[in-house]
């Protein structure tokens, strides 16, 4: 769960795109926020675009990776100030409680899709 959550860190730069979006998700499955099965990436981030409206950029970023569309990624202090925006965006009105039992659950990644 730590290196999922360090990974785009240090990750190669091509693997950005993929890493930090896998981060972003993991730490909204903390939060209790998952997307349901069957629903898309974009009615993922369309969901949570009231909330932190950059899940959307950061998943068209995703996409245009994971379907070979060529473009080269951003920079990587880029990639993580999307990730550190979109967690403190969406963690925001959530009970510290349920903050902490997710950053303690050690299997929250496990469901993320």
């Amino acid at each position: 769960k730590i290196w999922r959550r360090l990974e785009p860190r240090f990750c190669p730069e091509a693997r950005l795109p993929i890493t930090a979006y896998r981060a972003t998700l993991d730490s909204l499955a903390d939060l209790g926020m998952r997307r349901e099965f069957g629903a898309s990436r974009e009615s993922f981030a369309a969901s949570l675009a009231g909330r932190a409206p950059e899940i959307q950029e950061l998943t068209q970023l995703h996409l245009r990776h994971a379907l070979g569309a060529g473009t080269p990624p951003k920079p990587r202090h880029e990639y993580l100030a999307l990730t550190r925006a979109i967690s403190q965006k969406a963690s925001k009105g959530v009970p510290w409680w349920r903050r902490l039992a997710g950053a303690l659950h050690p299997l929250s990644w496990w469901k993320v899709s």
